[in-house]
């Protein structure tokens, strides 16, 4: 019997990761680790959250000036996102519980974070509500929304494959 090759692995880089969020429209802007740069173009000061945008030449430009840059996507109205953070080790446990007390997870788009937690990727609801960040959901350690003018990390390699 022959070996059974892998298959190839579809990494992008972070710029052209940036760019593929941005043409399905979530805003993204570049992060030193994470957090914003201080200045996000030669001689201008960064906003943070505020500088995310699915605009692809201001995007080249910053990964030009920021090649390593980690990718920062905006949560909220503004990118259409909110975002189930699961932080370790309660976060697993917590959310065991509250997918008991009510249902499982639909499937959607899962990022592994730098800290072994989970980035769960939801549409905004587009129900005339705001929905505000919560930390400790249903007084339940370690689950988080990430709801409005938050940060986090989309991740970038095949990974992250998701819905």
């Amino acid at each position: 019997m022959g070996r059974i090759e892998p298959e190839p692995r579809n990494i992008l880089t972070l710029k052209d990761a940036a760019l593929k969020y941005a043409a399905n429209g979530w805003p993204v802007f570049p992060l030193h680790n994470k957090k914003p740069f201080e200045f996000i173009m030669p001689d201008v000061k960064s906003h943070g959250y505020k500088d995310a945008t699915t605009d692809i030449d201001a995007i080249r430009a910053f990964w030009t000036y920021h090649p390593g840059a980690t990718i920062g996507l905006a949560t909220g109205k503004v990118s259409g996102v909110i975002v189930l953070d699961i932080d370790p080790p309660k976060g697993h446990y917590s959310l065991k519980e509250l997918q008991g007390k009510y249902s499982p997870l639909p499937e959607t788009r899962r990022v592994s974070t730098g800290n072994k937690g989970l980035h769960y990727f939801f549409k905004y609801p587009n129900d005339g509500n705001t929905y505000q960040n919560a930390v400790g959901l249903a007084g339940l350690e370690g689950v988080d929304i990430r709801a409005k003018r938050e940060v986090v990390i989309p991740g970038t390699s095949e990974s992250t494959r998701g819905k």
